[in-house]
């Protein structure tokens, strides 16, 4: 009795043993995470459309950036992809401060192109923020676009992205010549606690010669 007692006992000590040594499976946005190049960037950085800090990126399947993304993130994206038909591309990653990282991903829609900055906190193992960064979508009828340049990551971060907006418009005073529309504006967000807050435009012109639009 006392053989077949310690023969259970020794089952349950190799079953426990066997637990423990199976290395953790990675979440999804552990996965996510890990794709995309750590870069040491200069004080300033470009995201464009067209053109992105460093070379390398990576495929980023649909499946898991889906998984990977809070849906109260998906929801902030500006075009919500609702199917599996998109094309995601991992870019960079830098530190913000010890707690949290930014990362540069790349999402493409038929023919709309977007670049968003996700927010990864290193605490939580999770991404907890979404900014756009660039883009180009619309119709025949106009299209909207942005590019972006993070200054002072050295120091204390601030997004500048300027806006384009381009349409045509119809007048009744002239029903046959279309009015073409070009607008531009500019926003500023500044890391501050755990995110990048919005912050006042005092001088816009200023902020736009920074970040000029590629098909001015």
């Amino acid at each position: 009795m006392a053989i077949k007692n310690a023969f259970h006992l020794s089952i349950v000590i190799l079953a426990i043993f066997g637990c423990q040594a199976r290395p953790e499976q990675p979440t999804p946005a552990q996965d996510l995470y890990a794709n995309f190049q750590p870069i040491t960037s200069s004080d300033t950085l470009l995201v464009g459309l067209d053109s992105i800090a460093g070379e390398s990126s990576r495929v980023i399947p649909a499946k898991l950036f889906l998984a990977a993304i809070d849906s109260v993130l998906i929801a902030e994206m500006i075009y919500e992809p609702d199917t599996f038909d998109f094309r995601g591309r991992a870019y960079w990653k830098l530190d913000l401060d010890e707690n949290f990282a930014a990362c540069l991903i790349g999402i493409q829609q038929v023919w709309f192109h977007f670049k968003y900055l996700l927010i990864y906190s290193k605490p939580a193992e999770s991404f907890v923020g979404l900014i756009p960064l660039a883009y180009l979508y619309g119709g025949d009828g106009g299209q909207i676009m942005c590019e972006s340049r993070i200054f002072g990551l050295s120091a204390q971060p601030i997004i500048v992205t300027g806006y384009q907006e381009h349409y045509i418009r119809w007048v009744e005073t002239n029903p046959d010549e279309p009015e073409v529309i070009d607008l531009k504006s500019v926003g500023l967000r500044q890391w501050a606690q755990g995110g990048f807050q919005e912050v006042p435009v005092r001088d816009s012109s200023k902020w736009l010669e920074m970040v000029p639009m590629p098909y001015e």
